[in-house]
């Protein structure tokens, strides 16, 4: 759950910079989302790992832990390039956890 306040005290934004903030993370996450989809096809180890490593800092700094959780592991499983067949899990609950998320920052914003 994105704690609106806690993150505007953090930042020290007002209601209106949380919202463009909060678009251009979805905006990212899109693009990355999209990256990160293609990558994988493709086996794209380096950029899947360069798309997650891209995403951390943003959910980390809104606190969406269970994105930032899966992003580290996505990012972890690529650069070590063993265990690959754990990753497609991975993106495919991510790709169900960007989304919930996204319709969490529309309902604040």
């Amino acid at each position: 759950m994105i704690d609106k306040q806690k993150i505007k005290d953090m930042i020290g934004c007002d209601d209106k910079f949380l919202a463009e903030l909060l678009e251009k993370f979805i905006s990212e996450s899109i693009e990355s989302m999209d990256q990160i989809n293609k990558s994988l096809a493709k086996q794209d180890w380096d950029s899947l790992k360069g798309s997650a490593h891209k995403m951390l800092s943003s959910t980390r700094i809104f606190e969406m832990d269970e994105l930032t959780t899966l992003f580290k592991k996505i990012e972890i499983l690529a650069t070590e390039q063993v265990n690959t067949k754990q990753i497609h899990p991975l993106v495919d609950e991510l790709n169900t956890q960007i989304k919930i998320t996204f319709n969490e920052i529309r309902s604040i914003i």
